[in-house]
């Protein structure tokens, strides 16, 4: 069969969708060649509508279906089964919702492989993955093409080179940015913790007071006001200064276009709800709202358009501003308009409108009104209960995940406050399991938070650069040298 047809119409038509069996098989360099296309698919409902109507020009039917019965090609029929093995005009298609061996689709999606091919960014299963799949299948075919596999997987390794390293981005990073701006409103700036007691409570912090105390009292006792107004400021902040920062014209080269311009393929962690980073890793085509928060995020474009993957990775550990969650749908008959609300599985839906501008290519899904609280973790000093939200529960699996095969995470501006402990000791624990682990502290005081942190981890290589970002930048973003 011609595998460009199929994979062009799913692709342009937004299909959550991942190539494996023995089309992933080429891709990676295999001699072995394939007549059938298997697609492993995601099950959210928005994503069976997209593939039935990809689908639908080629007339696809269960293969060995009896003929003289009817055979509808629906989201709901897609629903009713797992596996479904389709004759169409071009040729056998699978598509399956469920693969033995390899886990569920999003944590296949997480290791995924991105290729440039048949005139599409298309995502593959990746070698170690194909590799269980076919053990797992058990077939002779299957068994036979292992051997081939490992030696690819072997080659890939050995030509690897050496990650730039992974980020962990605290207030400090971003709170100098309003200085490289142009034409940024007075007072539009993204604010440290002391200056939030004035923002957000206009008042000055009083002796031996917390400003986590002083959001904890005022949600205790419903008062949303503070946290509203710190998401103001952080939202006219990403307006003003990141749209001034990531714009090129008339502007001189900044210290954060410099950043990510350096670091290439590094992914970044953050306790901000703010989307600098994203503003500035999507102009220059390396972050995607779709995929780029580390979980499959719901993204309505304003025109149609092909589904680019990110290649860096920014995840909010305390929530985002632009990411909201929905644990519920509306279902209806197709005569009727009265619907129902059922509950399904958490879904994430992205919202440009929370900060307006930055995303022009992408508009807000009808999601009704999502509360600020149900958003981000408000800088309170016991976040446990916050912790589980499925959004950034799912956003720690997948830090836990990237940080476990890191050899070198730097923090940049976070201070590591006693009030986070329980924030960020997860991350320390996944980064304790590589023995090769290190850490480099970017933030004026990183010499005394390297003294407290590496008797509490004494696994991790610690080093303090007792500087800020932007003193950071003008050392050319200098890394010391491990052995």
């Amino acid at each position: 069969m011609t595998f460009d047809a199929p994979l062009q119409a799913l692709t342009d038509a937004g299909v959550d969708f991942i190539i494996i069996g023995g089309l992933a098989a080429t891709l990676h360099g295999s001699a072995y060649l394939t007549n059938d296309l298997d697609i492993f698919i995601s099950r959210d409902p928005e994503n069976l509508k997209r593939i039935v109507k990809a689908l639908a020009p080629f007339h696809p039917r269960l293969r060995d279906f009896p003929t003289e019965l009817p055979f509808v090609w629906d989201a709901a029929t897609l629903r009713n089964g797992t596996i479904f093995t389709l004759a169409t005009d071009i040729g056998i298609i699978d598509l399956l919702a469920e693969e033995t061996g390899i886990g569920s689709f999003q944590e296949v999606k997480a290791t995924a492989v991105s290729f440039e091919a048949f005139e599409r960014r298309i995502l593959a299963l990746d070698l170690k993955s194909l590799i269980e799949s076919k053990r797992a299948a058990g077939r002779d075919k299957d068994l036979s093409s292992v051997k081939e596999l490992e030696v690819l997987l072997e080659a890939e390794r050995a030509a690897s080179k050496p990650n730039d390293p992974v980020f962990l981005l605290g207030a400090g990073f971003n709170c100098e940015a309003h200085a490289h701006g142009k034409d940024v409103p007075n007072k539009c700036h993204y604010p440290l913790a002391p200056e939030l007691a004035r923002t957000c409570f206009d008042r000055d912090l009083r002796a031996n007071e917390a400003v986590e105390e002083m959001f904890a009292e005022a949600l205790a006792n419903g008062r949303l006001e503070p946290l509203t107004r710190l998401c103001d400021c952080l939202m006219r902040a990403d307006y003003y200064i990141s749209r001034s920062l990531c714009g090129t014209a008339g502007n001189p080269a900044n210290p954060y276009q410099l950043f990510f311009e350096r670091f290439k393929s590094s992914q970044f962690l953050t306790f901000n709800y703010d989307s600098l980073a994203e503003a500035f890793l999507h102009r220059h085509d390396r972050w995607y709202p779709d995929d780029g928060y580390g979980v499959t995020v719901h993204a309505s474009k304003t025109h149609r358009q092909s589904n680019p993957t990110s290649s860096s990775l920014v995840l909010h550990l305390h929530g985002s501003l632009c990411v909201y969650t929905r644990k519920s749908e509306t279902q209806r008959r197709p005569d009727s308009a009265i619907g129902w609300v059922v509950p399904t599985e958490a879904r994430y839906f992205f919202d440009p409108d929370s900060i307006g501008g930055l995303w022009p290519s992408y508009s807000r899904a009808d999601m009704g009104r999502v509360p600020i609280e149900e958003r981000i973790i408000a800088s309170v000093p016991d976040k446990a209960e916050e912790l589980k939200r499925d959004f950034v529960r799912a956003v720690y699996d997948r830090a836990s995940e990237i940080l476990s095969k890191c050899e070198r995470l730097v923090s940049i501006g976070y201070s590591f406050n006693q009030h986070d402990a329980i924030s960020y000791d997860p991350l320390m624990q996944a980064l304790s399991r590589n023995p090769r682990a290190q850490i480099v502290v970017v933030a004026p005081e990183a010499a005394s938070t390297v003294r407290r942190l590496s008797a509490k981890y004494p696994l991790i290589r610690w080093t303090p650069i007792a500087k800020t970002f932007g003193d950071w930048a003008v050392a050319e973003f200098t890394l010391p040298i491990f052995t």
